[in-house]
């Protein structure tokens, strides 16, 4: 019996769930953030959870643009250090910074 494709399926499936618990923290966090800023509003909550979650994927997106430029890639860590989970403002401090 050839165990491969059992062991590639296995390992694939512990990537995709390892993936998801990564995701879910920043999430878990922009919603705790858009509780804290807008309580009993959760129209307000909803469009602060999109919009900071479309912030961290652009974000996302950047860093695999600038994993070779150190000073960037430096530059982005420590606006998301100070700022996260309010990406919007990470985002501005490394516009900020990039210039």
């Amino acid at each position: 019996m050839n165990s491969r494709p059992l062991f590639s399926a296995l390992c694939l499936g512990l990537a995709l769930a390892a993936a998801s618990v990564a995701q879910a923290a920043p999430d878990n966090r922009i919603a705790n953030l858009c509780q804290e800023r807008w309580p009993a509003q959760k129209g307000m909550q909803s469009y602060c959870i999109k919009v900071n979650r479309e912030y961290h994927d652009w974000l996302q997106y950047i860093r695999k643009r600038v994993y070779r430029d150190s000073g960037l890639l430096r530059a982005l860590e420590e606006c998301q250090a100070e700022y996260a989970p309010d990406y919007r403002q990470v985002s501005d401090c490394y516009w900020d910074e990039a210039e």
